[in-house]
């Protein structure tokens, strides 16, 4: 929640009223932050010191990818080069990516291919 609200709203003192609602609800409830799932010693973290800026650089690599219109793996190889079999497709594909003649973007296990680099 800190990280998302450092990115959309860098300004917000959210972070520090939810340290202090947090520490709040342990002295009224006794019940341990740990118990929660907050891992001992989270509020040291750099995360939640006042002035935390994050790095945005690869989420701001990821904005622009989501901004190129993609093609998943499996979409694309049911068209590309028709004219070799399925081996043949997926072995093209894979020399490509491995010599930077197709860009591949990956999402998890997805593997995505802007449609400009496979038309």
């Amino acid at each position: 929640m800190r990280f998302l609200f450092a990115r959309i709203y860098p300004g917000s003192s959210w972070s520090e009223e939810m340290v202090n609602l947090l520490q709040s609800f342990v002295r009224r409830s006794g019940i341990p932050l740990v118990a929660m799932g907050f891992p001992e010693g989270w509020d040291e973290e750099l995360i939640w010191r006042r002035n935390y800026e994050p790095d945005l650089h690869d989420y701001k690599v990821i904005d622009h990818i989501n901004q190129i219109e993609c093609i998943t793996q499996p979409k694309l190889l049911e068209t590309f080069h028709p004219e070799r079999d399925e081996r043949g497709r997926k072995d093209l594909l894979r020399y490509l990516v491995k010599n930077k003649g197709v860009f591949l973007h990956e999402t998890g296990e997805t593997k995505y291919y802007p449609t400009f680099s496979v038309q």
